[in-house]
């Protein structure tokens, strides 16, 4: 029976009530552990909506982050260990006859798990792959998982989706080779006698030995490939591209731990890392080539740049996908290249089981409010957590409220830089996080007063950090979202600083990389420009300067200039 409007809003008000109660609790860090059934009397008691207008910010509390923990000695929550041990178990038994051998659990948390396969793709080359799984199979994450994986195909610092169908090239040569051995038709094979008695002619056929072997060998291959299919298609399972180096988070509290810290260079290298995963995540399907289905093929990746879509703000209507869970367990690292990765190997963006897609047009007040804990609650954007929410009847409205449920790209930016905040001052994160009015140079170079969540980097402590690289940090993690540097403008400033760094020819910088991420970055040289052709295959895109009313002339001629030495782009 369907459910009628009175009881949907009464809902809706209970829901209203308990994420006011929750983040009462959260802003004075007694959120762990928050279970509603014990508070139904506090809960019940409170009004929603808050009458008036939100009064705006207070000061916050003072800083006191700790410094970061050993790394993880579990690869997960002891809690979950027994349950993930079984999920692992049913896995490499299903994935066994498909020609997967298991070689080890990777990690696991409360929702699901990822365990490392290997498999002989045909040429003899063992080829790893990583599968995850639902802990709960009622739970669904990995279904819609799956197609934030799809819509982010093709951008180079998210993690790809493994399509298995790739890993049976030798089917193909085997078909060739039954071919040679297809029995002749004698309505169209000429007679060849060999022998042969008087009114009879003997049709050569080959050795039925031979033919049996090969004919097994087929079967046997294409029963695999129909396994493969079917693991493609079990939405279940997803199946991603293996991260050679692991965990990001690991490297962050090897720093710590060994009192030492990320240079400058490095820092700035992740940080366009990261970057680029945001604009990957801000435009879904921008980077796929035309004329492909990668909910079935393979796509190829290409460094993600915002030059050539069109800028998004409040105002757009456009898909983007949040990712929620942006902090550096969910981070990965790869390996070195001779392109852009030749200082800092490839960093990637992992785990979108909590992504959900926005455009700005949402009717589903319960889905919206929701979100509010959509993620870990140490790293809950301003978007989600803000008091203004409390002021608010049913969905988000920006002319009310600036920042309550105004989930755009940068609310991937904010996440980005809380992991940034880490990186440079190799602590804890603050909970609940501390706000602070300070004045804060744009990046135009204009001073401003904000409130920023980033003032702990402006600490004398961290004086020695690049200054301009905490200044935009602190940008990126102002509460108004709307007041947060514009895509475009931030790309300009990395790659700006980008070009200054001899990072390669820096010792202190070569002997950092190669003791915390394992190996020599390779010999440095500049990237190859790209044929422009190479983005026009791309759908969404279109070859022309980005169309910015802030941006002056000479800003959009020295971001041509710099684009032109993208990996994956060239004019």
């Amino acid at each position: 029976m369907p459910i009628g409007r009175a009881a949907r809003r009464k809902a809706l008000r209970w829901l209203q009530r308990v994420m006011k109660d929750f983040f009462d609790q959260w802003r004075q860090g007694q959120s762990g552990g928050y279970d509603e059934k014990f508070r139904i009397r506090e809960i019940a008691a409170i009004q929603v909506p808050t009458p008036g207008k939100w009064p705006g910010h207070k000061r916050g509390q003072k800083h006191n982050p700790y410094r970061c923990g050993k790394p993880w000695d579990e690869a997960g929550p002891r809690a979950y260990k027994s349950k993930a041990e079984t999920v692992a178990d049913f896995l490499s038994k299903k994935m066994a006859p498909a020609g997967f051998k298991f070689i080890k659990i990777l990690g696991w948390g409360g929702l699901g798990i990822c365990s490392l396969y290997e498999v002989d793709d045909g040429d003899g080359n063992k080829i790893k792959v990583v599968c995850k799984m639902d802990l709960n199979p009622r739970q669904k994450y990995i279904h819609r998982e799956i197609a934030s994986h799809v819509a982010t195909a093709g951008a180079k610092h998210i993690v790809q989706r493994a399509i298995l169908q790739r890993h049976h090239t030798q089917i193909e040569q085997v078909t060739k080779q039954l071919r040679a051995f297809d029995p002749p038709d004698p309505g169209k094979t000429q007679a060849k006698a060999v022998n042969a008695p008087e009114g009879f002619e003997l049709i050569e056929e080959p050795e039925d030995e031979e033919f049996e072997v090969v004919d097994q060998k087929f079967v046997e291959l294409d029963i695999k490939k129909d396994l493969k299919e079917g693991l493609d298609a079990d939405d279940r399972m997803l199946f991603i591209e293996f991260m050679s180096r692991g965990r990001f988070d690991d490297y962050i509290r090897r720093v710590a731990e060994q009192l030492s810290e990320f240079p400058d260079q490095v820092l700035w290298q992740i940080f366009d890392c990261l970057f680029r995963a945001v604009i990957g995540m801000a435009y879904p399907t921008a980077f796929h080539p035309l004329n492909t289905d990668p909910r079935t093929e393979h796509v190829p990746t290409i460094s993600e740049t915002c030059r050539g879509l069109p800028v998004l703000d409040s105002t757009s209507h456009r898909d983007r996908i949040i990712h929620f869970d942006l902090e550096p367990l969910n981070i990965l690292v790869g390996n070195f290249d001779q392109d852009e990765h030749n200082v800092v190997p490839l960093i990637k963006v992992s785990d979108l089981g909590l992504a959900k897609t926005f455009n700005g047009k949402e009717t589903n007040a319960w889905a919206v409010w929701a979100t509010r804990q959509s993620g870990k609650h140490h790293i809950f954007a301003p978007e989600q957590h803000t008091e203004e929410w409390d002021y608010l009847d049913e969905l988000p409205d920006m002319n009310i409220s600036e920042t309550a449920g105004n989930y755009n790209w940068w609310t991937n930016l904010y996440q980005v830089a809380l992991v940034m905040w880490k990186l440079i001052t190799l602590h804890d994160y603050e909970y609940p996080p501390v706000i602070e009015e300070i004045e804060i140079k744009q990046i135009d170079g204009t001073l401003v007063k904000e409130w920023t969540y980033g003032g702990y980097l402006f600490h004398s402590k961290f004086n020695h950090i690049d200054s301009d690289l905490r200044n935009l940090v602190a940008l990126c993690m102002i509460h108004n979202p709307t007041h947060r540097p514009k895509m475009q403008d931030i790309e300009l400033c990395i790659q700006k600083h980008l070009d200054k760094e001899t990072t390669a020819n820096d010792q202190m910088v070569r002997l950092f990389v190669d003791d915390f991420f394992g190996g020599p970055p390779p010999p440095t040289r500049v990237p190859d420009p790209v044929d422009p052709k190479e983005y026009e295959k791309l759908k969404g895109w279109r070859i022309e300067p980005m169309k910015n009313e802030t941006l002056e002339k000479k800003k959009i001629s020295s971001i041509m200039k710099l684009a032109s030495k993208f990996a994956g782009w060239g004019f």
